[in-house]
């Protein structure tokens, strides 16, 4: 009986893990992997159609535990799951001002 009972349950693993890699890649799911130092933009709360999805000005990463991360930029700092987050490559000091050259 005992054989039969780890047979059943080892099936029903394999399923549910056949399942599962099947519902991410139909989903396209990724991991975002995000490291302390990463220099990110953070989502902003949807309140109409003109403000950007992300908000321009960067923060850095500088702490992350699990899918929790702490960003910080001046004097400000926030906590966010991972998902609230886009990473982008370039240095946190440039990105979001606005130039006063005007033509």
């Amino acid at each position: 009986m005992k054989y039969i009972n780890e047979t059943i349950d080892t099936a029903d693993l394999n399923g549910k893990c056949k399942h599962n890699e099947y519902a991410d890649k139909r989903r396209h799911a990724r991991t975002l992997q995000l490291a302390v130092g990463d220099c990110v933009f953070v989502q902003q709360e949807k309140q109409n159609n003109l403000p950007p999805q992300f908000d321009p000005n960067s923060y850095t990463i500088t702490a992350v535990k699990g899918t929790m991360n702490t960003a910080t930029r001046a004097d400000h700092c926030i906590t966010r799951n991972s998902s609230h987050f886009k990473s982008f490559t370039g240095s946190a000091s440039n990105q979001g001002e606005t130039s006063d050259n005007k033509v």
